[in-house]
């Protein structure tokens, strides 16, 4: 039998020719590879830095959101202020308020005078003082009775206390308003 030879050897064109096409493909596919780099590199570093501007938002975001939540804490907190404000301010603002008599009960009274009990009732009151002397009793009175806040004021009672050697008194008198 003969021996068949399947592989030609090629000639020196057609191996030039091999190396021009083997050059000429690694030369395209390197400039397709650089071409496709300079085309999507900066749509990376695009969407690179979009995720770092996301990220410092969100920081920011949940910062404002913290600073709103107290905001709105201290609208509410202002909202109840002024609630208070305003009822605070109608009731000293009524006529038949007691705080303009009890404060000027306690400027009468002065050093010498302890406070023991006050009732007021509509338009009649009812103090229990106790005092060092009858003078200071008597100086409180008239006091009392220089304000125009009260008229009609009457002492009722006077006890000396015998623990305290001093003189309990009970006073009565009709406000105005």
């Amino acid at each position: 039998m003969k021996s068949i030879n399947f592989v030609t050897t090629l000639s020196p064109q057609e191996h030039t020719s091999l190396r021009k096409w083997f050059i000429y493909s690694a030369l395209l596919i390197m400039c397709t590879c650089i071409g496709l780099a300079c085309i999507t590199l900066p749509h990376l570093f695009t969407i690179i830095q979009l995720k770092n501007d996301v990220h410092v938002v969100s920081k920011k975001r949940e910062q404002i959101t913290i600073s709103e939540k107290q905001y709105t804490d201290l609208v509410e907190k202002n909202k109840e202020l002024r609630k208070k404000n305003d009822s605070i301010l109608s009731i000293t603002s009524q006529k038949k308020n007691p705080y303009k008599h009890l404060e000027s009960i306690a400027h009468a009274s002065g050093d010498a005078i302890h406070l023991e009990r006050i009732r007021l009732h509509k338009n009649t009151m009812e103090l229990e003082i106790i005092c060092k002397t009858t003078e200071f009793a008597s100086i409180f009175i008239k006091r009392l009775s220089a304000s125009e806040l009260f008229t009609h004021i009457k002492l009722v009672s006077m006890v000396q206390d015998a623990t305290t050697q001093q003189m309990r008194c009970i006073i009565k008198g009709t406000l105005i308003y």
